[in-house]
């Protein structure tokens, strides 16, 4: 672990990191605590992330790289220390609302396509689509 990513879950706010052109990120409400300690790293074009109301999402990672990707995060959502990555390029993950994510990894391998996970879902550790 890089003292980068060691600095980052103590920081009190968000860090975003983009590389690459026509990046998106929209936010339903303003990021305050709720976002402590987390990071959205994004390396491509044309990715899009979507985030709903009434989040928290202290100390989670949200990492793209790839083209032309879509997450939507919709409301209520709740992580503790984890992480979502995508590496490919075209897909689309849509997380409902009420979903929690305790201490997981969801990883979105090589062009997926379309990933849905329903309301009310908890996770814990880590899950694989590849």
């Amino acid at each position: 672990m890089n003292i980068f990513y060691q600095l980052y879950f103590y920081l009190k706010t968000v860090i975003i990191k983009i590389k690459g052109k026509n990046n998106k990120i929209f936010f339903k409400d303003k990021m305050n605590k709720k976002f402590r300690g987390s990071l959205i790293d994004i390396k491509g074009k044309n990715n899009l992330i979507k985030f709903g109301e009434n989040l928290n999402m202290k100390k989670f990672k949200l990492k793209i790289e790839g083209n032309n990707n879509i997450i939507i995060i919709k409301d209520n959502f709740k992580v503790h220390i984890g992480s979502i990555e995508i590496n490919g390029n075209n897909d689309i993950l849509e997380i409902g609302s009420k979903c929690q994510f305790w201490s997981g990894l969801l990883f979105i391998g090589q062009n997926q396509g379309e990933v849905k996970i329903g309301e009310n879902n908890i996770f814990n550790g880590t899950q694989l689509i590849s």
